[in-house]
């Protein structure tokens, strides 16, 4: 009997080749993981043009590309979109923030990450060290305690979650100084889960803890609580998802598509697997 040189598998391979050929590179396999095959709760793509609607270069709406048709907009009086077809970032489009009033909405979003914990995983860059670049934000009331949001701290040069439990103070978690330099690209994973939350930044943990009980109870992309203190640069992708085995996966594919793979850890299981996701 000859040996076998070479095989294909149909469908869906991915979670096949992890389990059975783990070390191996997937020029035989036919599809690559995508976050489709993750728990989505909802997926926004600045490289996917199909679902950004604009109007010379200024976004009106970008779709979710979840099923729960989280699509963000405008919502709030005197604000805008940010730009479309701006800036690239390894060749893809990103979305740009470079003016004072910039914000992407959704007020039907929310989710109770105290009791079920909620991902975010995103591409960014700031250009300019303001004092706080806001990145999302999951409540519509800015005061102490009533908070669930994530910015770069530009003072400290970090990634802080400004959380709480309904009243009294924030309850901040920070990461070390100088762990979000402005002008880097940046991917970052966070979990908004209570007392078990974590921050991974380019694919390590760096730092977990208490964020407080608040739910989600909106969505502001590139802003704060109350539509202020957007972030000055881009955002590539933003995918929130529920599954905590795929942080990993989420990491490679994000880092692969938009060309940051040089800053994950050599340790991290799909620094070295660009085939596995493009």
């Amino acid at each position: 009997m000859g040996e076998i040189s070479s095989f294909r598998l149909i469908g869906k391979t991915s979670a096949y080749q992890t389990k059975f050929y783990p070390n191996t590179e997937l020029k035989n396999f036919q599809n690559r993981w995508t976050p489709e095959e993750a728990s989505i709760f909802a997926w926004y793509d600045a490289s996917d043009i199909s679902t950004i609607t604009e109007s010379a270069g200024i976004v009106s709406q970008v779709d979710d590309k979840s099923d729960n048709g989280f699509h963000l907009n405008v919502l709030t009086a005197n604000k805008v979109a940010p730009k479309t077809g701006v800036e690239t970032l390894n060749n893809l489009n990103v979305l740009t923030w470079d003016l004072p009033a910039q914000v992407l909405e959704n007020n039907s979003f929310a989710y109770d990450q105290n009791s079920n914990g909620l991902y975010l995983a995103v591409i960014f860059k700031c250009n300019i060290n303001n004092q706080q670049d806001f990145i999302i934000a999951g409540t519509e009331n800015s005061g102490p305690g009533n908070r669930m949001s994530v910015r770069r701290n530009g003072n400290l040069s970090s990634i802080q979650i400004l959380g709480g439990s309904g009243a009294g103070s924030n309850n901040s978690l920070t990461t070390p100084q100088n762990t979000a330099n402005e002008g880097e690209d940046l991917l970052l994973v966070v979990k908004f889960n209570g007392s078990n939350s974590t921050i991974r930044i380019d694919g390590e943990i760096e730092n977990s803890g208490n964020i407080g009980t608040n739910p989600f109870s909106s969505l502001n992309v590139g802003a704060n609580e109350s539509e202020l203190a957007p972030i000055n640069g881009y955002i590539a992708e933003l995918v929130f998802f529920e599954d905590s085995s795929v942080q990993e996966k989420m990491e490679g594919y994000l880092a692969h598509k938009w060309g940051t793979s040089n800053n994950l850890p050599v340790s991290h299981p799909y620094k070295y697997q660009p085939r596995y996701f493009i």
